[in-house]
């Protein structure tokens, strides 16, 4: 009994004294739907998908259930993530869900030596070798009120991870708390928690991460007006703990990055809440077409759009470009069950 209460004790300490890590989480955006990518990553407040940056308080009470698939290319297409995803409604109140998702970086460049046998070193020998992530996202959302004017909502998410470096390989652990409040007008409000006890990574004996605590608020305006034209404006608040990271600087003279990464608290400028935000918006027609565009909080300019067929059939495309970099494309179908 002993020997089990100190290893509880030991790993609780382990874990509490792991060393504090901005970007640990910092790949949950590369698994964004074509939808979030294409309005700034800024669903948030209306988001249903059960992804690593979607609303588990979202997903309460669909029809039906869902299947996802997507997959996004970066910088020319040298890597890309691929996600598959599903909902499942248990009742008229509850659903559940989750995504598996892939990153893979191939060609990375990693450089090893030989030695002869008096231990003399010889030529570098140049090597590529792959990175990769592992992501997987499970979800529960329930719907805890009704109002007049609409509901109220919650959510829960456990996410594991598995990195994959040229010599490391790490395992993560977090979990999300989620609220969202409907309202019948259109208009929506959330707030995220994610890594609410911090995400907990294990890279070797020696070295742990805890991936901090990150907190957003969204609101959005999403009404058909008629049968034939529907509206969505969104709004996605930076972290407001001020625990993410984000990009600071510019691009210079041959697209050299001048300045550090920072890390940007609402407390030392208020105006972060709206310069450091994402923005979307997206116009439907007919219910079948929807086109979008988005700013994201990295001053990423979005284009993109989707169709809804058969009612339960959506295939959605989005194109992003920041000017320095190369283009990234992402395409998904979902499909209602």
């Amino acid at each position: 009994m002993w020997k089990r209460t100190f290893s509880f004790i030991a790993g609780t300490i382990s874990l509490l004294s792991a060393e504090q890590a901005i970007y640990s989480d910092a790949n949950r955006s590369l698994y964004d739907s074509p939808r979030n990518r294409a309005m700034g990553g800024s669903l948030l407040a209306i988001s249903s998908e059960p992804m690593p940056s979607g609303l588990a308080a979202g997903i309460t009470t669909p029809e039906r259930g869902s299947v996802y698939l997507g997959y996004a290319g970066f910088f020319g297409n040298s890597f890309g993530a691929s996600t598959a995803g599903f909902t499942i409604p248990v009742d008229s109140k509850q659903s559940v869900g989750g995504s598996v998702s892939y990153l893979m970086v191939p060609g990375v460049d990693s450089i090893s030596m030989q030695y002869n046998g008096s231990g003399v070193p010889g030529s570098p020998i140049n090597n590529e070798k792959t990175a990769s992530e592992l992501f997987v996202n499970l979800v529960y959302g329930r719907d805890l009120l009704t109002f007049a004017r609409g509901t109220l909502s919650a959510g829960a998410a456990v996410h594991l991870k598995r990195i994959r470096l040229i010599d490391l390989t790490g395992y993560g652990v977090g979990a999300d708390l989620s609220v969202q409040s409907k309202f019948k007008s259109g208009g929506s409000v959330a707030l995220k928690l994610d890594n609410a006890f911090t995400e907990y990574s294990y890279w070797s004996q020696n070295y742990h991460e805890n991936g901090l605590p990150r907190l957003y608020f969204g609101s959005a305006f999403d009404r058909d007006f008629t049968s034939h034209f529907g509206f969505a404006a969104t709004y996605r608040s930076p972290d407001l703990l001020g625990n993410s990271g984000v990009g600071g600087g510019a691009f210079g003279k041959e697209n050299q990055f001048d300045g550090e990464p920072e890390s940007q608290a609402i407390s030392d400028n208020v105006a972060n809440l709206f310069t450091a935000a994402g923005y979307g918006t997206e116009f439907r027609f007919n219910k079948i077409v929807a086109i979008r565009a988005g700013w994201s909080d990295t001053r990423i300019l979005s284009f993109g759009g989707g169709v809804h067929l058969f009612d339960r059939w959506d295939i959605d495309f989005v194109y992003g470009h920041s000017g320095a970099l190369e283009g990234t494309y992402s395409i998904s179908t979902k499909v209602e069950l």
